[in-house]
């Protein structure tokens, strides 16, 4: 049959860049993508405690503090919407499966943004892939 109206409504709020079409499904579920979600997870708790704690004044940093300072709020905000990105797509493969646990998962994805995503990486999307794993090499 079709996708659940759920779905088929938030379908226009999907980023339709052609950085996913070319990435493929299959890539979604690949280690390198885990790797990858991973390091965008960390990249936005950095940032977060960056703007919580404060930069401290460039007269006190060295070169090398500058340096990274200026690398994570470069890249942060990428890894955020990458993340996000990229746990909505995979939310919209299917998984958890469930009525109720779709429905809480999407309004964590949407109310949560990049936080909402980075729990639900941890607690849907990295679960699936060990359990998948795990299925492939029972099966072998």
């Amino acid at each position: 049959m079709g996708r659940p109206a759920l779905e088929d409504g938030f379908r226009m709020f999907l980023p339709h860049s052609r950085i996913w079409e070319r990435l493929g499904e299959g890539w979604l579920v690949s280690r390198n993508a885990s790797v990858l979600f991973a390091v965008c997870s960390l990249l936005t708790l950095m940032v977060t405690a960056v703007l919580y704690v404060g930069v401290p004044s460039p007269t006190t940093l060295s070169t090398t503090s500058i340096v990274l300072f200026g690398a994570v709020g470069f890249l942060g905000p990428f890894a955020m919407f990458f993340l996000w990105g990229g746990m909505l797509r995979y939310w919209m493969r299917g998984e958890p499966f469930g009525r109720v646990a779709r429905r809480f998962w999407f309004v964590v994805l949407i109310v949560g943004l990049c936080y909402g995503a980075i729990l639900y990486y941890a607690f849907v999307y990295l679960p699936s892939l060990r359990r998948d794993r795990t299925n492939l090499e029972v099966a072998k």
